[in-house]
């Protein structure tokens, strides 16, 4: 199958009966479905084609004709070779280019019934009306297909920008034949074409007809574009909120082939997206969740990135989705995975070499029992299920490639008789099977259990932190080729384990990870770097932080700003207010970057997990919250030259807080990580998953 155009996703014409899987469907008719499909689904072959085309209705036979359109060529080249493409809607270089519009005030001021267009999401009515006038002012055949094609195509884009998935339900099709001459000097007014088109219609306004055809039809939401070839005194158009937009077929210098573009822009604003150039407010809020409009040209950082409601592209920012009243991140996955219910323990981790992270459940009160699913065709698969006939009991559970097969191992620490003793299990093509068992000859009590790559051999060193008489030791395992083996043991002569909590990161960019400690050193934070030098683990740095406090909440590790670096985040309980410190190494130490004691005010979390959930490179730090008893999800992010809070999660997720523990993962191998939430019921084990939409 070839992607739709330039949309890089996958469309079909569905068979009678076929369910939808994907986030944008499009409905013509009760026969024809023009759906988002999996890259390996079948088309129909020619002759199924023309035998769903016998008999149908004109909505029907417009939707394929606008889909088969869409799959030329011709319009790929088209698509492909755009006028101004990138070009920002209000350019004031290019000769001729017009700026479509937003129209702020209600243009039914009186109606209070239930909004038109408030989300999009769910179902939404569109009505596509002609308007052809005499002469040049009339549409032909042809250029009737290309509006159909152009509106199925931009609806296709926006509906996928989301995640929350949207069908759109096509009316019947309405052709209006006006004998009103053009008025170029009414482009002001444009009832001399409109108030005849309603009168044609049927209708006293445009509101009236969007009401009518919601009710008809069904569906949540319901707007009406009316395409003509009068003079205009905006080409194109679009009210807040609804319930009509309005464009000329010319497109003025965009051109017919960027119709398409120019209507998700205007759909947008129909759902209460405002525009992000020309007397844009980043403080004003806007759409069904009042979000700022912070990728304004006039005040975001660097002029904001790319969207399509500031330039002629198919880019959408991440705060556009909220104005349309679209929670980000997405639901992603919602449904039950097995009945293994008793889980002691989940983890994360590409166990496969398959670029996606896997998850695996631990369970059994005696036995270890272990249950692997994954990520096929666009849901949560079971793997492999088995009893591993090793005792369900461990002091920690670690994860990593310990022997450089890239595959990740996993790997059971517990206490016999005060030995240490490792297992570590591995995937063997098919199942989970003991890679090594045994005894590691050293004492199993520690402070602390970490993993991480401290030298340049690509394998993951199991990292054991432990209190001798007050005196920190830091043991270091690694595989041997033949089994877990201690590396090197040091311990070190200062006493500093007051209050100490470890992290790992590679703080300097050696592509090594360094070992943190952070500790309380009479009420003053104190933070010890320890790296390996070639032979051994020692000090690289120590010092004090007079004016910081040691207190936190949680402590975290990851690249914020994408200078491959990362960054220490102290995320500390300011009076109920949450504050964040960053500390980042300058060459020579350990020094404050950046610093907020109330940059939220509740730090009320259930769990901090720390990921790059939305592709931008850089990791954010995610705050899971119990909002009375309903899951809430916030996301803190490097603005440039400062964390803030990031429009991806809401409060209230529209799902229970309750979970056997929180993972971050990447788990469909999109290159991000979604937020996974598994929880257990009295019958069954089952999983939420919250990301960002798919490309």
């Amino acid at each position: 199958m070839q992607k739709s155009a330039d949309l890089h996703i996958y469309e079909a014409i569905l068979r009678p009966g076929e369910q939808s899987t994907g986030r944008v469907t499009h409905h013509y008719g009760p026969s024809v479905t023009i759906a988002e499909v999996y890259p390996d689904y079948v088309p129909m072959e020619p002759e199924e084609l023309e035998q769903l085309k016998e008999g149908l209705d004109p909505v029907g036979q417009r939707g394929i004709a606008a889909f088969q359109l869409r799959q030329s060529e011709e319009f790929r080249k088209d698509c492909a070779n755009r006028p101004h493409d990138g070009v920002a809607w209000n350019d004031k270089t290019i000769p001729g280019l017009q700026t479509p519009k937003r129209i702020d005030h209600k243009l039914y001021p009186d109606y209070t019934g239930t909004p038109t267009s408030s989300q999009m999401e769910g179902s939404v009515a569109v009505a596509i009306i002609i308007v052809s006038g005499p002469d040049a002012l009339a549409f032909t055949p042809e250029e009737i297909t290309t509006v159909d094609a152009k509106v199925q195509n931009g609806l296709s884009w926006l509906g996928v920008q989301t995640g929350t998935p949207v069908s759109f339900h096509f009316a019947l099709p309405r052709k209006v034949e006006l004998t009103v001459p053009d008025d170029p000097s009414k482009p002001k007014n444009d009832n001399y074409w409109l108030d005849p088109t309603m009168e044609q219609l049927g209708y006293a306004t445009a509101l009236d007809y969007v009401l009518a055809i919601r009710e008809e039809m069904s569906t949540d939401w319901a707007y009406c574009a009316f395409f003509i070839k009068y003079s205009m005194e905006h080409f194109a158009y679009a009210m807040i909120g609804g319930p009509y937009l309005a464009m000329n077929y010319d497109n003025d210098g965009w051109k017919p082939v960027g119709i398409d573009r120019v209507f998700a822009h205007e759909s947008s604003h129909i759902f209460g997206a405002p525009d992000e150039y020309d007397d844009c407010s980043c403080t004003k809020t806007y759409g069904y969740y009042h979000v700022v409009n912070g990728n304004c040209e006039n005040c975001a950082p660097g002029g904001g990135v790319l969207c399509v409601m500031k330039r002629n592209s198919w880019e959408m920012c991440a705060y556009t989705p909220w104005h349309l009243g679209c929670i980000i991140p997405a639901t992603v996955w919602n449904g039950p995975i097995g009945t293994y219910k008793e889980s002691s323990h989940w983890l994360a981790a590409d166990i496969d070499n398959d670029g996606r992270d896997e998850l695996i459940q631990l369970w059994g009160p005696r036995w270890l029992g272990m249950v692997v699913y994954g990520w096929s065709s666009g849901r949560l698969e079971l793997m492999w299920g088995g009893d591993m006939k090793e005792g369900s009991y461990a002091d920690a559970w670690l994860t990593g490639d310990i022997d450089k097969d890239m595959q990740a191992e996993i790997i059971q620490v517990w206490d016999r008789d005060n030995n240490l003793y490792m297992i570590v299990y591995g995937w063997n093509g098919s199942g989970m099977e003991v890679s090594w068992s045994g005894n590691t000859n050293q004492e199993p009590a520690a402070i602390q259990w970490l993993t991480g790559y401290l030298d340049e051999d690509g394998k993951m060193k199991i990292i054991q932190l432990r209190d001798i008489d007050g005196q920190l030791e830091i043991v270091i395992y690694h595989w041997d080729g033949k089994g877990i083996a201690v590396l090197k043991a040091h311990q070190f002569a200062a006493r500093n384990l007051n209050e100490c909590h470890f992290i790992i990161g590679d703080i300097n960019r050696d592509g090594k990870e360094e070992i943190i400690q952070t500790w309380n050193n009479n009420g003053h934070l104190g933070m010890v770097v320890y790296h390996w030098d070639g032979n051994d683990i020692s000090i690289l740095w120590s010092g004090d932080f007079i004016d910081e406090t040691p207190n936190a909440i949680s402590w975290l590790m990851g690249d914020l700003n994408d200078d491959r670096l990362e960054e220490i985040i102290q995320l500390r309980n300011n009076d109920g207010q949450l504050g964040i410190v960053i500390y980042q190494w300058n060459g020579q130490a350990i020094a404050r970057l950046w610093s907020n004691d109330t940059i939220n005010n509740d730090a009320n979390a259930i769990q901090w997990l720390i990921g790059d959930v939305d592709e931008d490179d850089q990791m954010e730090i995610i705050q899971v919250q119990n909002n009375g008893g309903q899951l809430g999800l916030v996301a803190y992010g490097w603005s440039g030259s400062a964390i803030t809070i990031l429009p991806w999660g809401y409060h209230d997720m529209g799902q229970g807080s309750g979970s056997d523990g929180y993972l971050i993962g990447d788990v469909n191998g999109l290159g991000y990580q979604d937020i996974i939430q598994p929880w257990s019921s009295f019958s069954s084990t089952n999983m939420l998953i919250y990301g960002k939409v798919r490309d």
